[in-house]
């Protein structure tokens, strides 16, 4: 089975109708009537532009931005790094998970009297010093004080699915 073509499917159906349901349902666009950008492009030119360039600019994203088809400046992009755009790329990730990321289930004979046989783990990942203004951090000696992402994911071995995943930023403010 080629998973290629599944993933890009998958991946264009995220990237736009996937976006675009859950922008309307948290009413992300304010004025759709004046927006170049639609949720489903915004996120594109985030998401190619950080595939090319982990550390892109926001001039580097803007060159994205008019590859996909939209013309905008860098301080147009600027000002959709809010709140509302993170909570949308949270919801976004979420969706995400479900069509995309399946493992081989398990058969042995033990396990297979269980209706569900679900493994957790999780990890803290420390996010850059200029987030601690918004993120306080919880003062862990992995991340020396500063924010911490922490995502737990849990697989459940029966039937190779993700059963959930947990982003938690501790320190909000």
């Amino acid at each position: 089975m080629d998973i290629i073509p599944q993933i890009r499917a998958a991946m264009h159906t995220l990237l736009s109708t996937t976006t675009e349901a859950i922008a309307a349902a948290q009413q992300y666009v304010k004025r759709p009537d004046r927006a170049k950008f639609t949720p489903s492009t915004l996120v594109q030119t985030l998401v190619y532009g950080w595939l090319a360039q982990p550390t892109a600019t926001v001039e580097q994203l803007a060159q994205m931005a008019c590859r996909i088809g939209v013309d905008v400046s860098p301080q147009a992009i600027d000002q959709r790094f809010t709140l509302a755009t993170a909570d949308l790329l949270r919801q976004l990730v979420l969706a995400s998970i479900q069509p995309v990321i399946a493992a081989n289930p398990v058969a042995l004979p033990i396990l297979q009297r269980f209706a569900s046989v679900r493994v957790h783990d999780s990890t803290s990942i420390g996010l850059p010093d200029a987030l601690t203004s918004t993120w306080r951090g919880c003062g862990n000696a992995t991340t020396g004080g500063g924010s911490t992402l922490k995502c737990g994911v849990q697989l459940d071995v029966l039937t190779g699915t993700i059963t959930a995943l947990v982003p938690t930023i501790t320190g909000w403010n």
